[in-house]
């Protein structure tokens, strides 16, 4: 029976390869797949990745997944680096920080060395878009006083549009806790009451991001049945 199970899962593994072009591209969507989970992981809680990657890499040379194994150990550091920048009561308990190794996470810098870990490499530090919620100011500029004390040869690159946001919007009817990507809260950000109006074009020129991201998330709010669109072209909330 356990080599029969052992079989059935190496030839699932096959299958999945042979889905794809190469191994290579199939390592690349795994590991840019699990950093998009990771960057809407809560708590920093990577049990469930773990495992999952574990089972895999029974199947594939050493360091197949070097990718992965990096934005993993980023999530560990962040957890144990928020944890004590959090003692600085000047941190808002709402924000918090994936501190990440910007080459090896899915739009990372190209340019970097994938060999080099060295003390000077400058990491990333992914959240939401900063202008769009003015509180935090205070937060992040304390966060990156406290990391500095703990990484002193390290820089930190604010990365605004990585991450995710959780929002409770309330109506009349009803109530909704989403975890939403940045462009989304953004977005959304701009209706306060159900007189708000804006065509697509006007809602590209506030938030300032690319056409395809505004459709992408508009798509995203009307499919929650929070936004409409009107016959003439408008968005507007359902209800207040």
């Amino acid at each position: 029976m356990l080599r029969r199970l052992q079989q059935k899962s190496r030839d699932s593994v096959a299958m999945l390869i042979s889905m794809c072009n190469s191994l290579e591209d199939f390592v690349k969507g795994y590991s840019n797949k699990l950093g998009e989970v990771l960057l809407l992981t809560k708590n920093y809680d990577t049990d469930a990745e773990v495992r999952k990657l574990e089972l895999l890499k029974r199947h594939f040379p050493a360091d197949t997944f070097l990718r992965c194994d990096i934005m993993l150990r980023d999530l560990d550091i962040s957890r144990r680096l928020d944890k004590s920048i959090h003692e600085n009561k000047d941190v808002s308990g709402s924000f918090h920080a994936i501190i990440m190794s910007g080459f090896y996470w899915p739009g990372g810098d190209d340019d970097s060395d994938l060999d080099d870990l060295g003390q000077d490499d400058e990491e990333e530090i992914a959240l939401s878009n900063l202008q769009a919620w003015p509180e935090f100011e205070t937060s992040v500029q304390t966060y990156e006083t406290e990391f500095k004390k703990a990484k002193a040869s390290r820089k930190l690159k604010f990365v605004p549009s990585m991450g995710s946001v959780t929002l409770e919007l309330e109506f009349k009817t009803r109530k909704l806790k989403l975890d939403v990507c940045p462009e989304a809260a953004l977005i959304i950000a701009l209706f306060k009451t159900k007189e708000d109006s804006f065509t697509r074009e006007e809602i590209k020129l506030q938030v300032k991001i690319s056409k395809e991201k505004v459709v992408e998330q508009l798509d995203f709010w009307i499919k929650q049945q929070v936004l409409e669109l009107s016959a003439e072209g408008y968005f507007q909330l359902i209800e207040d």
